[in-house]
């Protein structure tokens, strides 16, 4: 789970997984669940983003009667309560494990989701039993439980295959036309400017960082006109490939788009593909880029 590729937890789908104890299968699931009402705090009304304060209102929460599931079967229920118990026994042992994790700019990267569990399992293994006697929890099936979680992350670590680096660096804007750098960031300022006007896209916190709009079937296919517009207006001044335009692109927009079909739609055949005449199926793509470029 990386939640930087979006902005928004959709409210609907928390909403099922919190009904069905989706969210308290094991540790790493309870821990996603943290994640996503951070990272979604104004969207689910959590007030502010102090963290001990955030953090203080999850462990309450975790702490009242689970009567959401007591209709599930009796053994799911055992398991959610369990989950529940670890999951507010750490934030009242040693919060400084989760709080570590938010202050992050990676928060939930999928590396420090796997060391934040790592670092529970250590902090877990070196405690008296005397702490777990008053909180109910199965102390041998929670170690047992994390350790097989870390297994199985490590190992998906491992079988990762790196990604092909994009062999330019810097911003988006450096491929525009223009006589000098200033010139250049400008053209890039005002084809963001059109962007938002035309409702692609939407500012973010982020300076320069920009979230696309258009995520539906098809949405990739808007990106690759846009370039592909550009190019044929004149606009972009050095040729590149697929990968090295994913990468300016990805410079400045968060998309949800995997990532070898966001690269497959700027490759030569595939841009060719535009060059099509109204009863294609892309024309539609390529007359919005048109008509969003068209004072460029």
């Amino acid at each position: 789970m990386d939640l930087h590729t979006s902005l928004q937890y959709p409210f609907f789908k928390f909403i099922i997984e919190e009904l069905s104890g989706s969210f308290f299968q094991n540790d790493l699931t309870s821990l996603h669940r943290i994640l996503i009402l951070y990272h979604n705090r104004y969207i689910f009304s959590i007030q502010g983003s102090n963290i001990p304060q955030f953090l203080d209102d999850h462990q309450q929460g975790l702490t009242r009667p689970d009567w959401l599931y007591r209709y599930l079967p009796r053994e799911k229920q055992q398991k959610i309560r369990q989950v529940r118990l670890r999951t507010a026994f750490v934030l009242k042992h040693n919060r400084s494990l989760i709080e570590e994790m938010l202050f992050r700019k990676d928060y939930s990267s999928p590396e420090t989701v796997r060391q934040t569990l790592l670092g529970i399992s250590q902090w877990l293994e070196n405690q008296p039993a005397s702490i777990f006697v008053d909180d109910e929890i199965d102390v041998d099936a929670w170690k047992n439980e994390l350790s097989s979680i870390i297994e199985h992350l490590n190992q998906v670590n491992r079988l990762k295959k790196p990604s092909k680096p994009a062999t330019i660096s810097g911003s988006f804007h450096e491929i525009l036309i223009g006589d000098d750098p200033a010139e250049r960031r400008g053209r890039f300022d005002e084809l963001t400017r059109l962007l938002i006007e035309h409702k692609w896209v939407v500012p973010t916190q982020t300076a320069d960082m920009y979230q696309f709009h258009k995520q539906h079937k098809g949405g990739r296919l808007y990106i690759g006109a846009l370039y592909y517009v550009l190019n044929e207006m004149g606009h972009v001044n050095k040729a590149l490939d697929g990968p090295q335009i994913a990468a300016l692109f990805d410079s400045f927009l968060i998309h949800n788009f995997e990532q070898g079909s966001f690269i497959k739609v700027f490759q030569p055949e595939e841009q060719a593909q535009f060059d099509c005449g109204p009863n294609d199926q892309r024309y539609k793509y390529v007359s919005q880029a048109r008509l969003l470029l068209k004072d460029f």
